[in-house]
């Protein structure tokens, strides 16, 4: 009989990650050694019980996959990672593959395609949605689709940067001799702008497209 190939999900949708737990243990081909509700988690559980893949969501509260991600791969972890989302935003495709990705899927595929897709990245293979081939050629066409330098101000810039570094809004509008309203202010325009609705999504993009590091 051939080895299970040992999977680590990290999802923060419960139901989602519950009902790919039960598929996936109706497999020959799988055993799920582990489950997370966030980066942070998974992290934890890597550094002591090592998997063959990891199945890896983006949007995640405490950390998410991106920087999970990029985490992972600056401790010189190379575990393939077959990044699973809803999201089919050129951006987050790029993001994912650029942080270290070794595959990124659509959850709306079919959970064949998952199962080959999840083999292939434990063979050393490389794997993408077949949606996001146009997805992708488009956004290269286009370079409006990707972020652009200009995308922030300096100050806004400066803003991410300080919440990069976990400082509160008092902190720094200390830091840059302005009110904390005048903070509130630049964090609604940098969530406008970035289209995200907390500070952990904004340094999640803001790292991922290269904007702070």
């Amino acid at each position: 009989m051939d080895k299970k190939i040992n999977l680590l999900i990290v999802d923060d949708h419960i139901l989602f990650r519950k009902g790919l737990v039960q598929l996936i243990s109706g497999t020959n081909q799988f055993f799920v050694i582990g489950e997370a509700s966030n980066g942070e988690e998974a992290l934890e559980m890597i550094s002591t019980h090592p998997v063959d893949v990891i199945l890896l969501d983006l949007t995640m509260p405490v950390m998410g996959g991106i920087k999970a991600l990029r985490t992972l791969r600056d401790q010189g972890d190379s575990t393939p990672v077959l990044i699973l989302s809803i999201s089919d935003d050129p951006k987050d495709v790029i993001a994912g593959i650029n942080s270290g990705a070794n595959g990124y899927i659509l959850k709306s595929e079919e959970f064949d395609i998952l199962c080959s897709s999840i083999q292939q990245v434990y063979e050393g293979g490389y794997v993408l949605s077949n949606d996001l081939m146009g997805v992708l050629f488009r956004a290269v066409r286009n370079k409006s689709s990707f972020p652009i330098e200009a995308l922030l101000s300096q100050r806004e810039t400066e803003v991410l940067e300080y919440l990069h570094k976990d400082m509160k809004v008092e902190e720094i509008a200390k830091l840059l001799f302005v009110s904390e309203n005048t903070i509130k202010t630049h964090l609604k325009h940098i969530y406008e702008k970035m289209k995200v609705n907390s500070r952990n999504e904004a340094v999640e993009k803001g790292l991922a497209w290269g904007i702070i590091k």
